[in-house]
């Protein structure tokens, strides 16, 4: 790998918020089959590795002190078919949308509400990607995993009990072992930054079964039909997937045109004890209320993070080079394109968050992930 690394590299270009920094090594994982030879030259400079994708959900110090690995190897296969269903195994470095419009043209169902999140496949499963009614953890059947070097896996007698080998060598675990949760997952707790993300084993239908749960997604097909109520008979999943690409453009700014890490903090999630407090005190608050699977009777709120967000006055707000997007409070974006720094944006979240919890009581949490701020 000698040379491969390009040192003290600009990660600017990998990042959508399109910070200010700057890696100690930077290499490019382009082809599956050279992971072992970029472990081995992170060794040789005893720096740990950073994977990244896309940079659409991380929020990126002044300098990190690692190997940073840009993950783009692509790949999409099946696996199996069965007379519902397609089991197809896909690269993490293939990007998502593109998976997605891939899915709905073969006629592979249940992504359609999941259109034009930013970002690739590896990184989905991370935070459980969900949108307009729809996570992608019920669509998961494993995750196949490589260590990251020094992640001594082998030792834990805890992941132990999760991670499995296929008959050939390979690491993975299954969807049920993931501890997925509202934008959560194992690889944001105990496997973080211990593993990388080498594909994504989906289970997809063959028969479309809309999910139309959604508000603005039912009033948004509702328009289209000339005021019908859609439903699975009317509605195909171009049609659920068009929809929700035309409510994205018109809500969220392109990372492209304004930097922005899309959905900056994660709406409030209040058990019924503490909604009970939330609402007497803001009883004019939106909340979608959702039964917890598995419990019985038992029901969780969350709490609109935008909404919070805006009722504390930040909507278009700028700090700085900094500010909450106009049409859309809960993104941050970032109009100093390659001059703003990663502290600069957790204390400008920080603000935010004190704010928020001295008008209502709740705490907001950030959604990206942070490296080296």
């Amino acid at each position: 790998m000698s040379g491969v690394g390009k040192n003290n590299a600009s990660l600017e270009p990998h990042n959508t918020l399109k910070l200010q920094s700057q890696a100690s090594t930077l290499v490019e994982l382009n082809k599956h089959d050279q992971l072992d030879g970029v472990f081995e030259y992170a060794k040789d400079l005893n720096l740990s590795v950073v994977p990244l994708g896309e940079g659409s959900n991380v929020v990126l110090g002044e300098h990190i002190e690692a190997l940073v690995l840009i993950v783009n190897t692509q790949g999409i296969k099946v696996l199996d078919t069965t007379d519902n269903a397609v089991y197809v195994d896909v690269a993490a470095g293939e990007n998502w949308h593109d998976f997605v419009v891939h899915c709905v043209e073969l006629g592979w169902h249940g992504l359609e509400n999941l259109a034009l999140i930013p970002g690739k496949v590896g990184a989905a499963p991370i935070q459980n990607i969900g949108a307009y009614g729809v996570e992608i953890a019920p669509l998961i059947e494993r995750i196949y995993l490589a260590p990251l070097p020094g992640s001594e896996l082998d030792v834990d007698p805890n992941l132990q009990e999760v991670l499995q080998r296929t008959d050939d060598g390979n690491l993975f675990i299954a969807a049920g072992d993931c501890q997925f949760a509202y934008r959560n997952s194992i690889f944001k707790k105990a496997l973080r930054d211990k593993v990388l993300i080498t594909s994504v084993l989906f289970k997809l239908g063959t028969r479309f079964k809309p999910v139309l749960t959604y508000p603005a997604l039912r009033d948004y097909l509702s328009a289209q039909a000339n005021g019908l109520q859609p439903d699975q008979a009317s509605v195909s999943a171009t049609d659920v997937m068009n929809a929700v690409i035309s409510i994205r453009r018109t809500k969220l700014p392109d990372p492209a045109e304004l930097p922005n890490a899309g959905s900056f903090f994660k709406n409030v999630v209040l058990d019924d004890e503490q909604f009970d407090v939330f609402v007497k005190r803001h009883p004019h608050a939106p909340y979608y209320a959702q039964p917890l699977a598995g419990i019985d009777q038992s029901i969780q709120y969350k709490i609109p993070a935008a909404w919070l967000i805006e009722q504390c006055g930040f909507k278009g707000i700028y700090d700085g080079n900094l500010g909450m997007h106009n049409q859309q409070a809960l993104v941050m974006v970032n109009r100093a394109a390659g001059r703003t720094q990663g502290d600069a944006v957790i204390a400008f979240a920080e603000r935010i968050q004190q704010t928020v919890a001295e008008w209502f009581g709740v705490r907001l949490e950030i959604e990206p992930r942070c490296y080296a701020c």
